[in-house]
């Protein structure tokens, strides 16, 4: 019994936890789900407001330089320049190069040689693909390419130069990407712009110097994909996953990218769930000792109980001498054991108090029935002695029926033998004095019997 009620403290133990635990567990369950949904629409949104920021950047320049050499490619003086007519461009150009800020500004004519350029040595572009397609009357940007002039890695946007509908040449304009490498550093963690080849232009983190052939990711998904823009997670293979944001620019093909790393990502989410963890162990901590002061409250009256019933299985009246104050349930019940306690304990006291009264009867009733054993025996050896009465009697008629019919014979004999009268007359006068004898006998036996009828009948009275 009491490895039960010890059972049964550990099972309202377990039952409190598990009301504390299940739904603080719920909570951290859904805390976290609920902050990790939430971390995962504010990673997108702030990465797809970073995509789009950097893409802003990147159509900005994109236009001053695409107004720049439209706007070059339509001027006198730059027709002039590839006819060979005009000497004094870079007095013409220095203003508007120093306001839109451009790294180099190039006249290309008809064959592909430069004929002027602001910084460095003329080249020699004919083999370009901005160069072909500018030609050919197209407004061109480049995928990344290398100017050995000036040691640098741009972009170039180039467009045609026309006399009388015909293509003489085209202008160029460098921009160094070195300048959007500086601007991610400064703004992002982790974002990069994109070719069209899908070769890198510009990283947040690395540096690309002249010669270093930037990292192909023409295989991504985002080249791929067919769509402008898009936000999704990719498996990096080294213990996270990255996420990422794009945007692509119609104009110049080029894509702005801004990633995020699950570990950076869903940090708050972690460090709200850790929170909530540590909260949560604080609480179930606090839980489990309410619970086992509970459990306590609860297994120590029924304990008692339970003791007290064991005593009164082995015929002891104990009472309970605590709880019997509690207003609650078990304070019923202590009180309820108490009273079922005494009840018993009064019915045991009678129950020998009647038992002794029983017993003192049945000791008297033994006196009595000792007393009626001696009276019937007294009234046997009466009967016996009246028995043995009638039967002295019953000898002593039977001798005188003798005596008689001895009598009878002898008076036959008188009649018969009257020469014998004499003898037989004094025999006859002794037969006679037996006889009276043996009647005085009897007469004795019949009133000892009436006197024993009387005793006998007193005796029954």
């Amino acid at each position: 019994i009491g490895r039960s009620v010890a059972s049964s403290s550990i099972r309202i133990n377990l039952i409190c936890m598990a009301v504390a635990a299940i739904p603080l567990l719920a909570a951290i369950i859904v805390s976290y789900i609920t902050s990790t949904g939430k971390a995962m629409e504010d990673a997108q949104t702030s990465l797809e407001w970073s995509a789009n920021y950097i893409m802003s950047e990147l159509q900005t320049t994109a236009e001053k330089n695409i107004a720049l050499v439209t706007t070059l490619a339509k001027s006198e003086d730059v027709l002039a320049t590839i006819q060979g007519k005009d000497n004094n461009i870079e007095t013409d150009l220095a203003y508007l190069i120093s306001e839109l800020d451009v790294d180099v500004i190039a006249i290309v004519n008809a064959d592909g040689k430069q004929v002027y350029r602001n910084k460095g040595e003329c080249l020699d572009v004919s083999g370009e693909e901005f160069f072909k397609q500018a030609k050919a009357g197209n407004l061109s940007v480049s995928n990344v390419v290398e100017d050995t002039s000036v040691k640098i890695r741009a972009v170039v946007f180039a467009y045609p130069v026309y006399d009388n509908g015909q293509v003489v040449g085209i202008v160029q304009s460098e921009y160094d990407l070195n300048r959007f490498h500086e601007f991610l550093s400064a703004n992002f963690t982790d974002a990069l712009i994109v070719d069209k080849a899908g070769s890198v232009a510009a990283h947040s983190t690395t540096v690309f110097n002249p010669g270093d052939k930037g990292e192909d990711r023409s295989s991504a998904r985002f080249m791929t994909s067919g769509l402008s823009k898009e936000f999704y997670s990719a498996d990096t293979g080294k213990g996270f996953v990255a996420y990422i944001a794009y945007v692509k620019d119609p104009i110049t093909g080029y894509t702005a990218l801004s990633n995020g790393i699950s570990t950076t990502v869903l940090a708050s989410a972690r460090k709200s769930a850790y929170i909530v963890i540590g909260i949560g162990a604080v609480l179930l901590l606090a839980a489990v000792l309410i619970s086992f002061m509970m459990a306590k409250n609860f297994t120590e009256p029924i304990r008692d109980v339970n003791g007290t019933l064991a005593a009164l299985a082995d015929g002891r009246f104990d009472r309970i001498n605590k709880y019997s104050n509690r207003t609650d349930e078990f304070g019923e019940i202590v009180r309820n054991s108490n009273h079922l306690i005494d009840t018993l304990q009064n019915i045991v006291a009678n129950i020998k108090e009647s038992a002794a009264s029983v017993n003192k009867a049945s000791t008297e009733l033994a006196d009595t029935a000792g007393q009626i054993s001696e009276t019937a025996d007294d009234v046997s050896q009466a009967v016996q002695e009246i028995a043995t009465g009638a039967t002295q009697q019953a000898d002593e008629i039977q001798d005188a029926n003798k005596s008689t019919e001895q009598i009878s014979d002898n008076i036959m004999m008188v009649s018969d033998n009257a020469t014998g009268v004499a003898g037989t007359a004094e025999e006859m006068n002794e037969d006679s004095r037996n006889s009276a004898s043996q009647l005085e006998r009897l007469r004795k036996s019949s009133n000892e019997m009436s006197q024993s009828v009387v005793e006998i009948t007193k005796k029954i009275d």
